[in-house]
This record gives structure tokens, sequence and C-alpha cells, in this order.
């Protein structure tokens, strides 16, 4: 399951999860995307977590074509906060995942 989100992940940030899966056109070029964690910072080490799997899951993905750039993002609890110690769903976020997010400015 991880591999297959991995690849997922990979085809929509570059195009391709494995060289053999290469679009044969430029029609077929999916939008060039990058997760705004990972162009700000990096990935978040889990947005999911659970006692069975703790990873990143989700992502907040746009076009870096430069008519739009992020410029804030939701913090994210780091694996030792008291908020996520013990897995989620808990009283502080009622969710196995947690929120992301990003604002956004448009460029003229």
């Amino acid at each position: 399951m991880r591999l297959l989100l991995f690849q997922v992940y990979q085809y929509l940030v570059s195009g391709s999860s494995l060289p053999e899966h290469l679009p044969e056109s430029s029609d077929d070029q999916p939008l060039p995307l990058s997760s705004v964690y990972a162009y700000t910072r990096e990935e978040p080490h889990f947005t999911n977590c659970t006692p069975g799997f703790t990873g990143t899951l989700d992502y907040t993905l746009f076009s870096p074509t430069g008519d739009v750039k992020p410029v804030s993002f939701l913090e994210l609890p780091e694996s030792e906060s008291p908020d996520v110690i013990g897995g989620l769903p808990n009283h502080y976020h009622p969710s196995d995942h947690l929120p992301i997010g990003a604002e956004f400015e448009v460029l003229q």
C-alpha cells in the first residue's frame, strides 16, 4: 500500500512513478504539480496517525508555474506532541488525519 501511495505521489509531482510508465506524448503529460509542504519546507512526517499506520497520506498540491505561490500553510504537530501521542482520532483531532492547508498569493 505504501509503495502504491508513493508511486501516485511521484506521478503527480513528476509525471512518472516508474520509468516504464512514461507518457507517450506531451499531450499525456500531467500538470507540473508540487506539494505545498515539499515546496516550502519538507513533507510532514505524518498526516495520518493510528496504531496501525503513521505516515503522510494527505497533500495540498499546486502548480508552481509562477502564477501562484504559497504564502502560508497550517503547521502540523510533531510526533512527540501531546495532542498526537496515542494516535488519532482523539480529543484534539477528531479525525485520524490531521488538517492540512495553505494560503496562496495570485501573482499578476
